[in-house]
Parts: structure tokens; C-alpha cells; sequence
């Protein structure tokens, strides 16, 4: 290898190592929180319901990514006499980023949810919480539907579950 092309190679072997070492660099010092507000409106758009995340929300990452995320509460029914569908201390969720690179899959190895207090109800006419505004999924014939998430192992700690049903 010739001297100049031995210089080229250390300056884009530099340049590349700088750009790694200022994206990590972003990644660290990036205000995770700041995502809060668009991941409750994309539910909340999604669902017609309100979700709140009123605690932190950190993101590491790695080839395992982790993401938590505490004190989330998901609005309820408008009929219901309970205001929460959903509150949640604290949610830990691993992301495998090969599989999803890889594979285009979602691979969740471990969610773990802690001090769940969820409210599952039926009103007299039938309706229930869990049915949502928008149930695309139900209507789209079953080759558009997209991949459901694997998830691994779940974790429940400390959980109350409420079965409501007046039909």
C-alpha cells in the first residue's frame, strides 16, 4: 500500500471514528422525554383515548435496546365510571435490533410491567372498554395485517386486574 493511499485511509478511518464517537455522543446527551409527546399523541390518535406518561422515559441502546417508561395511565371508556382503562408504575422493554434489522421483525426478548392496575369492563348495551375507535386490524383482510411483536418472556409484578361486566 502506497503512502498516499495508507493517508487516505487514516483520514476517512478519522473521519468515521468522529462521526461514531458525535452520534453516540447525541444519543447520550439527547433528552429522552422530549419523545413523550409525540409517542401519547400517536396512541392517542391511534386509540381515541388518552395516554400519559407523567414519569421518565429512557431509551439505552445497543444491540438490545431497552425502553422504560413509568407512571403511564390510558384513558378509559367514555362511559365508564372508572377515569383509567390503565395505570402502569413502571414498563421495561427489551428490542432485539438484529432481528429487526435483520429479519424485519419485532422481537421483544423480556417485557417486564410493573404495578399494573388495569380495569377490563363491559357496560349493559354490550360495549367494552378494550374495543377501541379505530379496529383497522379487525377489517383488513389477514395478508395486510402486519406481524405481531414477539415478546419472549413477561414479566407481571405487583398487578391488579378488574373484570367488569353489567350485559
Amino acid at each position: 500500500m502506497t503512502k498516499r493511499k495508507r493517508r487516505a485511509l487514516t483520514l476517512v478511518s478519522c473521519f468515521l471514528a468522529v462521526g461514531v464517537i458525535g452520534l453516540a455522543l447525541f444519543f447520550a446527551t439527547l433528552d429522552q422525554n422530549r419523545a413523550k409527546k409525540y409517542i401519547t399523541a400517536a396512541v392517542s390518535k391511534a386509540t381515541g383515548r388518552q395516554l400519559n406518561i407523567n414519569g421518565d422515559l429512557k431509551v439505552k441502546l445497543g444491540w438490545i435496546s431497552k425502553l422504560s417508561a413509568s407512571e403511564i395511565q390510558f384513558q378509559n371508556a367514555g362511559w365508564s365510571k372508572r377515569p383509567q382503562m390503565a395505570e402502569v408504575g413502571l414498563l421495561d422493554v427489551e428490542i432485539d435490533l438484529w432481528e429487526l434489522i435483520r429479519h424485519f421483525r419485532v422481537v421483544l426478548p423480556t417485557v417486564t410491567i410493573s404495578q399494573p392496575n388495569i380495569v377490563l369492563e363491559k357496560n349493559a348495551e354490550g360495549s367494552a372498554n378494550w374495543e377501541f375507535r379505530t379496529a383497522s386490524a379487525v377489517t383488513e383482510p389477514a395478508e395486510k395485517r402486519s406481524n405481531v411483536p414477539v415478546i419472549q418472556k413477561l414479566i407481571i409484578k405487583d398487578g391488579i386486574l378488574l373484570l367488569d361486566n353489567h350485559e
